[in-house]
């Protein structure tokens, strides 16, 4: 079960065919791309700074290794290049949270197509445009508050009813 954040630009045209295709899905979890090729994944989806922030940590980390010896660059490129493939996607999703995106919605299903399908039936049938597609927060339920009298934690006074 794969699921995906759905993210879009702040600003849509109002024709729902033409800003499906804007829509851009995001992977939770590990990304075996982004591990296999971290600078190429980068530029892939357009993430300059977080491009220009992987090679200045990965420089620093990777010249203080070689201060210590071979065996701790080994050590630290097999360490910067799992920690990228594990946090790659949320690394997206900073990026689209601080430019003009906003996420509406969060779909799971077999693949990337059934979650396409999932999220787009719904969000086509909709009235409004800008409505986020999450479940609705049901209210809280009241909380019975203790009187004056009664002592805040785990122990009551002596003689108050339980």
């Amino acid at each position: 079960m794969a699921i995906y954040t759905v993210h879009t630009p702040r600003q849509l045209s109002g024709n729902r065919q033409a800003d499906a295709l804007r829509f851009q899905f995001v992977r939770e979890g590990f990304s075996w791309r982004a591990l296999i090729s971290q600078p190429f994944w980068l530029v892939y989806h357009r993430l300059w700074l977080a491009l220009v922030g992987y090679l200045v940590v990965a420089a620093a980390a990777l010249s203080a290794a070689g201060l210590i010896g071979e065996t701790a660059i080994s050590v630290t490129a097999l360490g910067i290049v799992l920690l990228f493939g594990l946090e790659a996607n949320a690394v997206r999703r900073w990026t689209y949270s601080r430019g003009n995106w906003r996420m509406v919605g969060t779909v799971a299903g077999d693949g990337l197509d059934a979650c396409e399908r999932r999220f787009f039936d719904q969000w086509l049938q909709s009235d409004e445009t800008d409505r986020p597609l999450a479940a609705p927060v049901p209210a809280p339920k009241p909380v019975r508050t203790a009187s004056a009298q009664h002592v805040v934690g785990l122990f009551p006074e002596p003689g108050d009813p339980r």
